[in-house]
């Protein structure tokens, strides 16, 4: 385990020297300082993956069913749910009663130009991934026709979008008995009263399914509602510019709309804006934001690890962490949700060395690595290893090699290694509570046992073979470990 988790008393420096004695030899190859740069580019390349797709464990993928790639099905189902389709009607009825007045100088059916600032207030405002599936869902109920005109001719297609489910067909309404001239007036009146108010229930049902939506995490990365130059990042917000406009007797929508059961809740923070990607890897795990982003995207319980808290650690943060204090306190808040998942008090490094808070923050390189290799084995690898299947493998390739090679010594190494191996894990078959570092130690050395069996395999027997073969052949299989979740 001693060779994956290098160790030294070496921080993340831009220019070190790897020896004070002896001057280095620039046509030689330090492994440790190879292997350490290969384990910064493959954990930069892991951590991306992670905060990109926001990827968990096997287990938490099962639990979710693989989320709908397309959410619209998801929201579709949504609308049919009591939780929205009650509050919605209720909108619907104080709008009809007039008890929610729509502005009666409003004239959206003629005032195109009132029509492309409704269609504006939410494309300048909402992402396009909640927007787009949301408005299409909504599209199904209305009835939009063909050669609907109104828009510039270089609108995006995204405004095309929302301008035809807004402005889509509205039945006409039917007038009583009346006078000749009378009646034209008063059906004009009433169908432009009428139009306004389908329109602005529109607005108002869009707005509460963007909310509903956000809030029971129907995409499968969740992310940010509005857009990051949005003028208002709440669903509150947007909804008192909404009554402003076109509902004057309301000085307070949103509290209106809670009193028929709407609650409008999300609101974008700076902290769901925050950019988790990592390009430096000595420099971007410091304040702890990532190491607790890591862990709320691993454990799958994360929510109940402190049971004072029933919220995500992601909410636990301090942000934005400017002091030492601060970023100390996220470093300690990811290593707890870790510590008490393992059942340790403290995590340790392949030397026996404590990992601590300071040392994550101070930018201690060996420590900071065994950190990511201890979570990328514990949790990754655990979760997606068949270690039945790869110990069938290793006596495959051990077979095949014990063929063709004359090297017995070496036959007879891999062949008491894989004895070793399939003898702990025979040892602990069977065990309820299985200790997670015995079953991240054994998934280790089986992966190393399948390396030396692949290279062996291939023909390198010699233990002075040249190392910039073994380097590739390392760097290929950590790759292998990082990106092999991606396909599930």
């Amino acid at each position: 385990m001693s060779f994956f988790l290098i160790d030294s008393n070496v921080l993340f420096t831009a220019n070190k020297s790897t020896s004070t004695t002896a001057p280095e030899n620039i046509f030689g190859w330090d492994a440790s300082a190879a292997l350490s740069e290969a384990n910064e580019l493959g954990f930069t390349r892991w951590l991306n993956h992670l905060f990109t797709c926001g990827h968990a464990t096997r287990s938490s993928i099962s639990k979710s069913s693989h989320q709908e790639d397309d959410p619209r099905r998801a929201i579709l189902n949504l609308l049919h749910t009591p939780s929205f389709s009650a509050p919605g009607h209720r909108i619907e009825r104080e709008i009809d009663s007039g008890k929610l007045a729509v502005n009666k100088d409003l004239n959206f059916k003629a005032d195109k130009g009132l029509q492309l600032r409704t269609v504006e207030l939410f494309t300048s405002h909402y992402s396009p991934v909640w927007l787009n599936p949301c408005v299409e869902v909504l599209s199904k109920f209305v009835h939009i026709p063909e050669n609907q005109i109104g828009l510039p001719p270089k609108a995006s297609a995204m405004t095309k979008r929302v301008y035809r489910y807004l402005f889509a067909d509205v039945s006409s309404l039917k007038t009583k008995n009346a006078k000749a001239g009378e009646k034209q007036m008063l059906k004009t009146w009433q169908n432009q009263e009428h139009y306004n108010r389908q329109i602005v229930k529109r607005c108002l049902t869009l707005i509460w399914l963007l909310d509903q939506a956000k809030f029971k995490k129907i995409h499968r990365f969740d992310p940010c509602l509005f857009n990051l130059s949005a003028p208002a990042k709440s669903s509150a917000a947007l909804c008192l510019t909404l009554g402003r406009n076109y509902l004057p007797r309301e000085s307070n929508l949103p509290r209106s709309l809670s009193h028929l059961g709407a609650n409008l809740s999300v609101s974008q923070t700076p902290l769901d804006e925050f950019d988790f990607t990592v390009t430096n890897l000595a420099v971007d795990l410091r304040d702890g934001l990532r190491l607790v982003k890591l862990a709320d995207l691993l454990l799958v319980d994360s929510p109940s690890i402190l049971p004072s808290h029933n919220s995500s650690l992601i909410s636990l943060v301090r942000f934005p962490a400017i002091s030492r204090l601060q970023k100390i306190h996220n470093v300690r808040l990811a290593l707890s949700a870790f510590e008490k998942v393992v059942g340790q008090n403290q995590l340790h490094t392949a030397a026996g060395k404590p990992i601590s808070e300071r040392d994550i923050v101070d930018g201690h390189r060996s420590k900071t690595l065994s950190l990511l290799w201890f979570i990328l084995l514990r949790f990754q690898v655990t979760a997606l290893l068949n270690p039945p299947a790869l110990r069938n493998e290793i006596s495959c390739l051990i077979g095949s090699i014990q063929i063709m090679s004359t090297n017995r010594v070496l036959v007879m190494s891999l062949r008491r290694e894989a004895d070793a191996l399939l003898a702990n894990s025979s040892s602990s078959f069977g065990m309820e509570m299985q200790d997670p570092l015995v079953e991240m130690e054994n998934n280790q050395r089986a992966l190393f046992l399948w390396v030396r069996a692949v290279m062996s395999a291939g023909g390198y027997n010699d233990v002075n073979v040249s190392r910039n073969v073994f380097y590739v052949i390392f760097n290929s299989c950590f790759k292998l470990v990082c990106f092999a979740f991606s396909s599930y």
